[in-house]
């Protein structure tokens, strides 16, 4: 929200009333939207060999129309510590961790979306650019273009594989990452 007029009476006093000039602005508007969300995470680890993490996300939003509010964005990744099996041993002196990852998950994404891009309007704010005899020009009202109602989350979704590389008692560290996202469902 926004206001200004000039001609202040005090300059003691910052208040809207206390201004008597004609020139006046006033803009208002509120922009409000809803999220909720649940999210879950599960771990396990067998032997400190074979990690496995579970999660999730539920969320909703009011950026959308009832019926394609909610989106579900699973995930998990897994993880092979090579360097715990028995037939590593003999190298563990050089090598103290090797593990292979692989991983897997998807996001939603409200921001490319208005507060109420789903919701048709009607604007009374538009005048003629004629008037018809009177020195005023006349005020008419106009409907926003057809929006579509069936929008809903766009998601992203990312693989990852990845190898960590650990040598000479920690000193020399390697990480490895390759990944693909994709975007799909994009407004």
């Amino acid at each position: 929200n926004y206001m200004r007029r000039y001609d202040l009476l005090t300059e003691e006093v910052s208040d809207f009333n206390v201004a008597v000039g004609d020139n006046m602005y006033v803009r208002g508007g509120n922009y409000g939207y809803s999220i909720l969300g649940f999210f879950y995470r599960a771990n396990y680890s067998y032997a400190d060999r074979y990690l496995l993490e579970l999660s999730g996300r539920y969320d909703g939003s009011s950026r959308f129309a009832a019926g394609h509010r909610f989106g579900f964005f699973p995930s998990f990744s897994a993880g092979w510590r090579i360097s715990e099996e028995k037939f590593f041993a003999g190298a563990k002196d050089v090598v103290n961790n090797l593990k292979l990852r692989y991983s897997y998950g998807s996001l939603g994404n409200q921001s490319a979306v208005g507060y109420y891009d789903y919701i048709q309007t009607i604007s009374t704010a538009n005048q003629l650019n004629y008037s018809f005899g009177d020195s005023a020009k006349a005020y008419y009202a106009s409907e926003s273009s057809p929006n579509a109602t069936d929008i809903s989350w766009e998601k992203i979704y990312t693989n990852n594989l990845g190898l960590d590389l650990s040598m000479f008692r920690g000193r020399l560290n390697f990480t490895i990452d390759g990944y693909i996202r994709d975007t799909k469902d994009m407004i």
